[in-house]
């Protein structure tokens, strides 16, 4: 029998502590791929993740949660996105 699973409500202890990434790719003529980084960090927000009591107790344990390493989650609020942003080209030093 599978171990009961509960919804959590998850928020960031420290402003400016939640944050997203999107990964760009791009193929050049060459036939080489670009890989491009974006981030926005974000000053507050909200999740709901669905987890098991073990996987509950080894996230207490850690200093960085993924959210989309659980197999359910749902947003429910990101605030004052654009505090920070960037956007980074992956191994930029490999291209001319």
């Amino acid at each position: 029998m599978a171990e009961e699973r509960n919804w959590y409500l998850i928020e960031p202890e420290y402003k400016k502590s939640i944050y997203e990434e999107q990964i760009w790719e791009n193929k050049l003529e060459n036939g080489k791929s670009v890989e491009v980084k974006i981030g926005n960090l974000y000053r507050w927000g909200s999740f709901y993740i669905k987890i098991n009591e073990i996987e509950r107790q080894n996230l207490l344990k850690q200093d960085i949660v993924l959210v989309n390493e659980c197999d359910e989650y749902e947003l429910i609020e990101m605030t004052d996105g654009g505090c920070d942003f960037w956007v980074n080209i992956v191994d930029e030093d490999k291209y001319t």
